[in-house]
């Protein structure tokens, strides 16, 4: 249920911007591609793990954990730029949610440039989507930024950006006592949210 809620926003927030587009009646619109790299550090997680033992007694932990794990990503993007100062994409590829732990994110990024593409300036954006695969449940990712843009040309575009990021992910849960991995049936909530801040790269074209 949650894996089609989600699909449903992403679709509804790319309806909408595919809306605003197509009304600006004098917007100029042109295709964007993109890739970009970079690396995030978190800075806590916050969890809520609830799962019936094997032994029949069941355990609550929640709780937060402050950490400084360093992580990369690397994406590729394509959507529309318009109106000489928004881009609308949708962005995947791999990202490091934690240690050992990677995943593919698929994304509606909204970006605003203050000044038009060809000149240098300040950038921002707001992304939101989900990342798998997944266990048992559909997680999540938000991401918001500022940078900066270098325009190279009118098609070529430099953006260096610090980002943060909150990502909902799940660990696995083993029994106390057996050490075996907890069934899903006797798992009742099982969240993990990471909260990181990190830099990007992005060549566009």
């Amino acid at each position: 249920m949650k894996n089609i809620t989600y699909k449903i926003l992403i679709f509804s927030l790319l309806s909408f911007m595919s809306f605003t587009v197509y009304g600006q009646d004098k917007a100029r619109m042109e295709p964007v591609f993109g890739v970009e790299w970079g690396g995030a550090t978190t800075i806590l997680e916050r969890y809520h793990r609830n799962f019936m033992a094997e032994a029949g007694y069941r355990v609550d932990e929640k709780g937060s954990v402050m950490s400084l794990k360093t992580t990369g990503s690397l994406t590729a993007k394509a959507g529309i730029r318009f109106n000489d100062h928004y881009t609308a994409t949708v962005n995947t590829g791999i990202m490091g949610v934690r240690q050992q732990r990677s995943a593919v994110p698929i994304t509606a990024r909204f970006s605003y440039s203050f000044k038009n593409y060809e000149q240098n300036g300040l950038m921002c954006f707001l992304e939101a989507g989900a990342i798998y695969p997944n266990r048992y449940y559909a997680n999540f990712i938000t991401e918001s930024g500022l940078g900066y843009r270098i325009g190279l040309s009118h098609r070529f575009s430099l953006d260096f950006m610090l980002t943060f990021r909150v990502c909902a992910d799940e660990r696995k849960i083993t029994d106390p006592d057996t050490g075996a991995d907890v069934d899903i049936w006797n798992i009742k909530k099982n969240n993990s949210t990471f909260f990181a801040t990190g830099y990007k790269i992005a060549i566009n074209f």
